[in-house]
This record gives structure tokens, C-alpha cells and sequence, in this order.
């Protein structure tokens, strides 16, 4: 998750960011959607997005308020005026048979035709012999009915509006090619209610994936041949190049990504590391596959090894069995600044369109974002992706990736345009050495998942104490054999109180796997007081979480 990370996250389906206490409030959580297009994430500012929700919340329930008051209204206009037509219709009925009746319609043999024995209900179209008009207001009527028809096709286009506005849907894996499609949920539920925000960020691919790579994956391993080294070049003195000579330069160094699931499958993309085969992309798009190929710019396919992933970085290395290809060259992401020229190149929606060049500035540096629980520094470019863009290379103008692009963030209640993010090389440098000599990278953690309440947020949810809400508790800690549950606060980590997720990690930075936390724990009792208890958690491999 985090470097040096204390805390395990729990998926979003498990623990939401939000959630109503026991007395009605508003609860918050540190728990946050994988970057996919099927889920959901958000920001570190959490405080600003949950007055956001709650008035959302209120303004979501006043239109629907105003939509039942409406459609009674409707209702009641109509029943009133299908009784007035039926009440017109009888006088009309009755005026006729009288004005028949005094002029002698009625009796045969006088140039009219004899009753019609099927009564008076029937309408003629013609008055032939001097047949009765229409009933008086049958018109009207019809306009009424009309009139009430298109209301009610009025208030179900609004309704379905509001709806849309607030509800939350997910764009599915990276141009999937399941051979059933998800049904839609019967019931509806508003996006605060699972965790929902105004935006969530969305990787170019794949479903949710929150275990660690090596336990969801099933794609087959390649053998561990020793850490690779990524060269980091630096663009000083360098000439900018035109587009089409970047594009002709980095294109051959980029490939289209293939994974296969049990039952449907996905496409990324990725860049050439060394000659002999090994390819970096994004950890969600290969995590949950079980066979994976690699495409090069010249149409050559070849089947993919997974040599490891970090699914805190969102970074992978695949191998394949190929000579002579074309690596990649990497520029220094800290040599960026707001403003400069950034490009592409990726797949976007499938390999229907592989090959293609987006252009943009870098918007932002060193970008925190959280996603499906973990924290990421992130560039932030307005260079377009799409689904299959994972992976792929985010280049400056002098043709060095600078970035691996991972997730853009998209939203159906606000307009959301130019956002989309990208792992800097200053973090994939780090990760590869790691990914390639032992196929994950491993951190300490204490395997539980926590919402950071201080005083004042305590005050205004009305929780009986500051400190770390525990939400969840992973099975591969020993947190629940030592006593911890599920609603308990952590009031202090190893001497010192929190508040917060970061300030545990600062308390156990230089930690490692296998160390003993003591953790004094308040417990609420179902008096209203709180229980104090001394805990000691083992810390687990981030690897090892379920």
C-alpha cells in the first residue's frame, strides 16, 4: 500500500468511505475504490467531499419530494377530469334523446332512420338524415387525456434525470470482451450511501483488484533472473522534436496488451524495457488474468510471463521470448514542471485503435490521490486517455517517458475533462529492481483498516472518542487473535496518540516485518463509556494480505 505502510485498506464493497453511525451521522472512512473503470475513488479531501455529499443528499431528497408532490397532483387532475367527461357525457347523452324525443326522430317513416337499438354511446362520424352531433366536450377530453399523458412523460424524463445526476456507473474493464454482460441492480442506491463522490478515478482497464498480485493473479510466472536498472536520462541540451518524429521515435518501443480471465478479458498497454523481452505496464491491468500476450508495433504476438507487481505502485513487469526489440528511453520526471509539453501513445478502447498519439501538458506534480486504498504520487496531465491506455508511456517532447499512465478521473455528476495521471519515473526506478529480483515488493503493515476521527470531527459525528475507527480486520493479521474488533479505537500506537492514518506512518517508518506494536484501544461499551485495553499487533507483509 503505503511505503513503510501501517495500515491495510479494505475494497470499498467491504468498507465504504462513508457510512451512517449507530446515531445517524454521517461516518467517515479511509477506504477508497481501485483505479478501474468499474469502481470507485477519490481525492485526500475528504472533508470537502462529504459536505458535498450530505448536501447532495438533502437537495436529492428535496426533488423527490417535489416529484411525489407533483405526480399526486397529476393524479388528482386527472381523476377530475375523467369524472367531469363522464359527467359531460351523460348530460350530452340526455340532451340528445330530449332533442330526438320533440322532433320525431324516433318515429319511423319520416325521412330519419329508426333508433339505433346499440344506444347512444356510439359517435357518428357523419350526419347523414340529421343524426346527433358529438357529444358536447368529447374534444376536450381528449385534449385532457393527452395533456395528462405528456405530464406524465414529463415527470418520468425528470425523475430519470435527478436519477442519472446522482447515480454512479461504471464504464467496465479495458474494452472487455465478456461473453455476458452484468445484469443492472434492482435497486437503486445513492452513490454516498456506497462511498460514492462527485468523480472517481478510473485505470484504462480491468475490474476492482485490491489482494496483492501474487495472490490474485494466475497468470504464469516467469523465472527471476536478477534486478533490472533503469536508466534515467536527463533532457537537458536536448532538442525538441515535431510530433511526427517523436511519434516515429517511440512507437516501436510501445506495445498492446491482451489478458485473458476465466471468463472474459481486457487490453492495456505497455513499454519496452530491454531488448530481450521484459515489458513494463500497469499491476490492474494484467492482476486476475490468467493468460496474457503482448503485440508489438509489427503485428508480432508473443504469450507473456508475469515476472512480478506492486498493486500499491500500480506497476508490473511482464517477460516475453523475443530479440532485437526496441527499449525504451526514460527521462528524470523530477526535471518537470507545470507547463510542458506531454504525450501518449497507447491503445485507447482496444486494439481497434492501438497506436495512438495524444498530446497535452503536464497539469500537476506530485498529485496525491488515494485509490481502492492506496496512496499514490501521481502526475497529472491533460494528454487524453482512455480505457487501454494503461500502461502505456506518457512522454515529454523530447521523446523520454516520463510517466506510466494509469487512471483518469471521470465523473456523471459534474463535468470532468483533461484529468488523467501517470506513475512518475521517479517511483517506477525504484519499483523495477525490486519487481524483477523478487516479483513483489514487500512492506509492513499492520493488516487492519482504519478512518482517522479527531476531536472535532468526533464532535460533529457524535463518536464517543478521537482516534482510528477500525473498520476491518484481515485474516493474515494476528490483530483479532490479540483482541482487536471491529468499531474499537486506537487511541495511541507505541506510546504516542493518532488521529490519523499518516501520523501511524511516521510512528513506525523504520519498522519491519515481524515487529510488535502495543496499541491502547478504547473500546465503547453499550453504556455509553468506553473501555480501555492494551493490544500488541505483529506486523504482516503487505504481500501476505488476503
Amino acid at each position: 500500500m503505503f511505503d513503510a505502510d501501517d495500515i491495510r485498506y479494505s475494497p470499498a464493497e467491504e468498507r465504504p468511505p462513508w457510512e451512517l453511525s449507530p446515531n445517524g451521522r454521517v461516518r467517515e472512512h479511509f477506504s477508497c475504490r481501485k483505479v478501474d473503470d468499474t469502481t470507485a475513488g477519490y481525492c485526500h479531501e475528504v472533508e470537502q467531499h462529504k459536505q458535498a455529499r450530505i448536501q447532495a443528499e438533502a437537495r436529492r431528497s428535496n426533488v423527490q419530494n417535489d416529484i411525489q408532490r407533483q405526480r399526486a397532483a397529476v393524479r388528482q387532475r386527472m381523476a377530475q377530469e375523467r369524472e367531469d367527461a363522464r359527467r359531460r357525457m351523460v348530460e350530452a347523452r340526455e340532451a340528445a334523446q330530449r332533442r330526438r324525443a320533440q322532433s320525431g326522430m324516433e318515429q319511423p317513416g319520416n325521412g330519419n332512420p329508426p333508433h339505433d337499438p346499440r344506444g347512444d354511446r356510439y359517435i357518428y362520424n357523419d350526419l347523414p338524415y340529421g343524426a346527433p352531433p358529438a357529444a358536447p366536450g368529447r374534444p376536450k377530453q381528449k385534449r385532457s387525456s393527452l395533456t395528462g399523458i405528456l405530464l406524465i412523460v414529463i415527470i418520468a424524463v425528470l425523475v430519470t434525470i435527478f436519477v442519472g445526476f446522482y447515480t454512479e456507473t461504471y464504464s467496465g474493464s479495458d474494452t472487455p470482451f465478456s461473453a455476458e454482460e452484468e445484469a443492472e441492480p434492482d435497486d437503486w442506491t445513492p452513490p454516498w450511501a456506497e462511498g460514492g463522490t462527485p468523480w472517481r478515478f478510473t485505470p484504462e482497464d480491468e475490474d476492482e483488484k485490491t489482494a496483492p498480485d501474487d495472490e490474485k493473479t494466475a497468470l504464469p510466472r516467469a523465472e527471476l533472473n536478477g534486478a533490472l536498472t533503469l536508466d534515467i536520462h536527463s533532457a537537458e541540451g536536448r532538442q525538441p522534436l515535431s510530433y511526427q518524429a517523436l511519434y516515429e521515435q517511440c512507437l516501436p518501443s510501445t506495445v498492446s496488451i491482451t489478458v485473458y480471465t476465466e471468463d472474459s478479458g481486457g487490453t492495456g498497454t505497455g513499454i519496452i524495457l530491454t531488448e530481450d523481452g521484459y515489458i513494463l505496464t500497469c499491476n490492474h491491468v494484467v492482476s486476475d488474468g490468467v493468460t496474457c500476450t503482448v503485440t508489438t508495433f509489427d503485428d508480432t504476438v508473443y504469450d507473456a510471463l508475469l515476472v512480478g507487481g506492486d498493486p500499491q505502485t500500480d506497476l508490473a513487469v511482464l517477460k516475453i521470448d523475443a530479440e532485437g526489440l526496441k527499449p525504451a528511453e526514460f527521462g528524470d520526471s523530477d526535471e518537470l514542471t507545470v507547463g510542458d509539453e506531454a504525450l501518449a501513445i497507447g491503445d485507447p478502447l482496444g486494439v481497434e485503435l492501438r497506436g495512438t498519439l495524444t498530446n497535452g501538458i503536464i497539469s500537476a506534480i506530485n498529485r496525491n490521490v488515494t485509490v481502492n486504498t492506496y496512496s499514490m504520487t501521481l502526475l497529472q496531465t491533460t494528454a487524453a486517455l482512455n480505457s487501454g491506455n494503461s500502461g502505456g508511456p506518457l512522454l515529454n517532447i523530447y521523446g523520454q517517458v516520463v510517466g506510466v499512465n494509469n487512471m483518469k478521473m471521470i465523473s456523471n455528476a459534474v463535468t470532468v475533462e483533461g484529468l488523467g495521471f501517470a506513475v512518475p519515473t521517479s517511483v517506477v526506478k525504484d519499483i523495477i529492481p525490486i519487481l524483477s529480483a523478487e516479483g513483489k515488493v514487500s512492506r509492513p503493515v499492520l493488516g487492519i483498516t482504519c478512518a482517522g476521527i479527531d476531536a472535532e470531527t468526533a464532535e460533529r459525528q457524535g463518536e464517543p472518542t478521537k482516534g482510528l475507527l477500525v473498520s476491518s480486520i484481515n485474516e493474515a493479521s494476528n490483530a483479532g487473535e490479540q483482541g482487536l474488533r471491529v468499531g474499537d479505537f486506537i487511541f495511541s500506537v507505541n506510546g504516542t496518540e493518532v488521529v490519523s492514518v499518516e501520523e501511524v506512518k511516521s510512528i513506525l517508518s523504520d519498522a519491519q516485518i515481524g515487529d510488535d506494536v502495543a496499541l491502547v484501544v478504547l473500546r465503547p461499551d453499550d453504556d455509553g463509556g468506553l473501555e480501555e485495553l492494551e493490544i500488541t499487533i505483529t506486523l504482516v507483509d503487505q504481500a501476505d494480505l488476503k
